[in-house]
């Protein structure tokens, strides 16, 4: 293996690298897009870019007849990766969901792009600018963990927390006896022991919402609550 293909394999591995903080991190919150989904954009945007400004050299003897333009792969990256940050966001009940997860990818992806083209520095700054803005805002201003309250009688609920073998029962008992009433509820559990209740509930009017999240925050597995 000669020194230039060393470089390439060392970007793409570095490439995978950051994606793979930024999707632990979406990982550790139990969105669809983790660790593989992070590190197989940036590893692939890294992979097109190094091909884009290398792989055309051969065409440098024909360049009276024929213009290479390596900036045109690049731009498909940029095009490609917004299809698929579009199949994260969704909508329901007139709230729009995993804008900052696509958003999260898109960057990835140019995080790759730039890593793939050399610039170390550039890309791995990016790298941590993204975990730094994901873990200290992910808290809202209604308390740790806690993001806008409703505004409407049904709305959605999301709920993370250590699972343990009564954390569901508690949360659901605390919610009953808060007077709301449980629509549609999906579960996931994460390999790292978290669990992710999503739920579309009924709350009575007048609702006392700093009231329930405190009694929620009362169990002592939760770690974050979002309306």
């Amino acid at each position: 293996m000669d020194s230039a293909t060393l470089d390439y394999v060392v970007r793409i591995v570095v490439a995978s690298a950051c994606g793979m903080l930024i999707g632990l991190e979406r990982d550790s919150h139990l969105k669809q897009a983790g660790i593989r989904t992070h590190m197989i954009v940036a590893l692939g945007a890294a992979l097109m870019t190094i091909v884009s400004k290398y792989g055309f050299f051969d065409l440098a003897q024909y360049d009276n007849l024929l213009r290479a333009d390596p900036s045109r792969i690049a731009a498909s990256i940029v095009s490609g990766i917004g299809f698929l940050g579009a199949g994260m966001i969704f909508m329901h009940n007139r709230v729009v969901s995993g804008l900052t997860t696509a958003a999260g990818v898109w960057t990835t992806a140019g995080i790759g792009m730039a890593i793939g083209a050399g610039m170390y520095v550039i890309g791995i700054i990016a790298t941590i600018l993204v975990l730094a803005i994901q873990l200290a805002l992910h808290r809202g201003k209604y308390g740790p963990g806690v993001k806008g309250f409703p505004t409407a009688d049904l709305t959605d609920l999301a709920i993370e927390a250590q699972e343990s073998n009564h954390t569901v029962d508690d949360i659901l008992g605390r919610l009953t006896a808060s007077g709301a009433s449980v629509v549609n509820l999906n579960l996931e559990r994460g390999n790292d022991g978290m669990v992710r209740l999503d739920m579309l509930l009924r709350f009575p009017k007048g609702m006392d919402f700093a009231a329930l999240v405190s009694e929620l925050h009362g169990i002592k597995e939760v770690t974050s609550i979002e309306f």
